[in-house]
């Protein structure tokens, strides 16, 4: 769209002018746009689903006091600017932990974990009184899906994607 989109009586911008992309080069460069389009394919039921199968609206049940849920209005309240708003990552709120557990599913081969701070509990002669170990809640991707976002958003950390500053030598890095 060379940098600019209208939807629903706005304007999305990319942050330069593409013409096609893949879906690939779309996480990579980042485009807005791109993005915008697919949460269009997708429809907004759908998608809906799909933001809460990944764990965002809800509490993730992490040990620690004071959680929240964070925000995502039913699908049935959205216009057609707040799907594309959050199509491309802004309109609802998250928290920092769900965030991470939602990214965790792409590291975790589709599986979205239980999260926890705390994983053993000592008591004053070291002698574990308790312990956690890692719990599966559901499995919200495929492990090869997971594997093909887990390659797409190294790319974001290679030269020319918008990543590319978090790159570690050595190290193979996905962003996003």
């Amino acid at each position: 769209e060379q940098g600019s989109y209208s939807v629903g009586g706005s304007v999305v911008r990319d942050h330069r002018k593409f013409g096609d992309l893949t879906l690939r080069e779309m996480l990579k460069f980042s485009s807005n746009i791109g993005f915008v389009k697919l949460g269009k394919e997708l429809e907004r039921d759908r998608y809906y689903r799909y933001l809460q199968s990944f764990g965002f609206g809800s509490k993730t049940g992490v040990d620690f006091p004071g959680e929240v849920g964070g925000l995502i209005r039913p699908s049935s309240r959205w216009f057609e600017i707040d799907l594309a708003a959050i199509s491309f990552g802004q309109g609802i709120s998250v928290t920092p932990i769900q965030m991470a557990a939602a990214i965790a599913v792409i590291a975790n081969g589709g599986l979205l974990m239980e999260p926890y701070l705390v994983e053993t509990v000592t008591d004053a002669d070291h002698q574990v009184v308790q312990r956690r170990l890692p719990e599966v809640r559901r499995r919200v991707i495929s492990e090869k899906t997971a594997a093909q976002v887990r390659e797409m958003m190294i790319e974001v950390t290679e030269p020319g994607g918008t990543g590319a500053r978090g790159a570690v030598p050595g190290f193979r890095v996905a962003g996003k």
